[in-house]
Formats: structure tokens, sequence, C-alpha cells
């Protein structure tokens, strides 16, 4: 078994799975009825701001 490092599309996919997973499990619903759909939206606009950023540093 060889050791490499993961590459960039493994790695965004890391990412974007942790994330739609902590926004489908963790997100309460205190915070979605006072905000309605602007917590999610600032959740996944800050993802796409990561991917972004992890895109461009590479």
């Amino acid at each position: 078994m060889t050791n490499r490092k993961i590459g960039n599309i493994e790695a965004i996919a890391l990412v974007i799975t942790v994330m739609v997973n902590h926004i489908v499990l963790n997100l309460p619903k205190s915070v979605i009825s006072s905000t309605k759909s602007g917590a999610i939206l600032n959740v996944i606009f800050i993802t796409l701001v990561a991917v972004r950023n992890c895109i461009l540093n590479f």
C-alpha cells in the first residue's frame, strides 16, 4: 500500500461533504425559524467562498 496525498478534487469534495452534513444535521431549527432562509444562504455562501479560496491557493 502506497502513501500519497489527496488531490485538489478530493479535498474540495471532502470540504463540501462536511459542510453539507453540518448544514443538514446541526443547523438549529430556532435559527432557521428566526432568520428563515438567511441562515442557510449564509452557510452556503461561506462554503462557496472557502472552496474558491482553496482552488485559487492551489
